[in-house]
């Protein structure tokens, strides 16, 4: 399992603490998301290839998750002061999908619950949803102070790191190789885009 080193400039996706954590723990290897009101003109995309996991907290989000929360710290997004990142991703292979049945398919790969899901397929002007299959690195805790920019319905936020981080992955080559595999086979012949 080959570590990855992730270099300066620093981009981190926000992403609800949950799902941050599903992704840490291997558990998850997808990210589906519709975008958010600050993307601006042209909506979102999957823009940066690696990136750390920016983790939001706020408590709505444990209705939206099909795992037990119990043993969760709990808390508001805002106020905060600091922000901590354990972990970064990898996009390994990417899509939009415009297809609510594929959408369907790729419940056994993660923790959301499906009428969340339906909820943002619907959502805007156009019916889907971008994904993202990524491989996971732990990293060294590290937390810098919270910034008023880093607030909002924004997706992607840039950090002022100026130091390599190498961080390591969360399963074996032939587990991620594995589920990489299953994802692919759930969705219609070359839907899913090698990045």
């Amino acid at each position: 399992m080959k570590p990855l080193t992730l270099q300066p400039p620093f981009t981190a996706f926000k992403e609800w603490h949950a799902i941050c954590d599903a992704l840490s723990s291997g558990q998850q290897h997808v990210i589906l998301r519709k975008g958010g009101i600050a993307e601006g003109r042209e909506g979102f995309a999957f823009q940066h290839r690696e990136f750390l996991l920016f983790p939001t907290f706020f408590h709505a989000q444990y209705e939206g998750i099909r795992t037990s929360t119990d043993h969760r710290i709990l808390r508001n997004e805002e106020p905060r002061d600091q922000v901590t990142f354990t972990a970064g991703c990898q996009i390994v292979g990417k899509a939009v999908i415009s297809d609510w049945e594929l959408v369907e398919r790729l419940q056994p790969f993660h923790i959301w619950k499906g009428e969340l899901l339906r909820e943002r397929f619907d959502y805007g002007d156009h019916q889907a949803l971008h994904l993202a299959v990524v491989r996971t690195f732990r990293l060294e805790s590290m937390s810098i102070p919270f910034e008023k920019r880093y607030g909002g319905c924004r997706s992607w936020v840039s950090l002022p790191l100026t130091e390599p981080i190498i961080a390591k992955p969360v399963v074996s080559d032939d587990v991620f190789r594995s589920a990489y595999k299953e994802i692919d086979s759930a969705l219609t012949k070359n839907v899913l885009k090698k990045y």
